[in-house]
């Protein structure tokens, strides 16, 4: 959902910017005690987020990002969103983040972030309003359940996460050698397990090549896998996105999904009062 310099291999090398993990270390060594979702309050902290984008998706993934400084995953909408961090307090690193984008908010924007891959025409005339969910990053030494919790909870907590009707945002899985193949077989499979409804399906902008056969075996990403069990679906095929060379699907997460096994407990778990004032980066 959702452009290159290298990481440093060790802190010997260079001086990262706080937030900026610089070596993909041993993941066996990151206690999880020491996470700690937070909302980014200045445009240090969207700076810190925009850091570690650019280190999961250019550096790691080799997405081709269009960014005003290199380094720096430096999107036009962030100044738009609300954004969630997940920090780790034994280093002070931004390890995980997400972004939140209000439907009043896109409409000032000139979109979602979506709407560069879908015709949302279906959704945007559904009842309720939409939130959105993008440029969700996890730092690879902290790809653990808990994190993509963490991320929930900071929804939960810091956003006005029950006054809309569902939350969108697009799900990427790599075009790899077989050039989409794979992702195919990812929607064709989820399309059987959890299908959004037909009046809220969506149509992409630029759809893989006709005639490709999925491959034999889905495999999702990790992080569309945990969408799935919190109660996404799936809104239609997949979008191919040249810049980060993804298949992207724009998953759906209605409210009445929103259910006790998994969101209900981060819901009311709430301490904070909903940030519903202008985002101030």
């Amino acid at each position: 959902m959702t452009d290159q310099t290298s990481v440093p291999d060790s802190e010997e090398n260079s001086t990262p910017e706080r937030g900026s993990p610089s070596s993909f270390g041993d993941s066996s060594s990151r206690p999880t005690a020491s996470l700690v979702v937070e909302r980014a309050r200045d445009g240090h902290q969207v700076r810190e987020a925009q850091r570690l984008r650019w280190i999961v998706f250019a550096e790691e993934q080799g997405a081709r990002i269009l960014t005003p400084e290199s380094g720096y995953d430096i999107d036009p909408l962030d100044e738009y969103c609300r954004h969630i961090l997940v920090r780790d307090t034994r280093t002070g690193y931004v390890v995980a983040c997400t972004r939140i984008l209000y439907q009043e908010d896109a409409d000032r924007a000139g979109g979602f972030y979506s709407e560069s891959e879908f015709d949302l025409t279906a959704i945007r005339l559904a009842p309720g309003r939409t939130m959105e969910m993008g440029r969700t990053c996890v730092h690879p030494d902290y790809r653990k359940t808990v994190t993509i919790s963490l991320l929930w909870t900071g929804i939960a907590q810091y956003t006005a996460f029950r006054d809309y009707a569902r939350i969108i945002g697009c799900a990427s899985i790599p075009m790899g050698q077989n050039r989409g193949a794979g992702a195919l077989a990812v929607y064709h499979d989820l399309m059987a397990r959890c299908p959004s409804p037909v009046d809220l399906r969506v149509v992409p902008k630029h759809p893989l090549p006709e005639g490709l056969a999925p491959a034999s075996e889905p495999q999702a990403p990790s992080l569309l896998m945990a969408y799935v069990r919190y109660g996404a679906v799936v809104c239609g095929p997949p979008c191919w996105d040249p810049g980060f060379d993804t298949a992207d699907l724009l998953m759906m997460l209605p409210a009445e999904n929103v259910g006790p096994r998994y969101l209900r407990r981060f819901v009311e778990r709430k301490r904070d009062v909903p940030d519903r004032s202008p985002p101030d980066a």
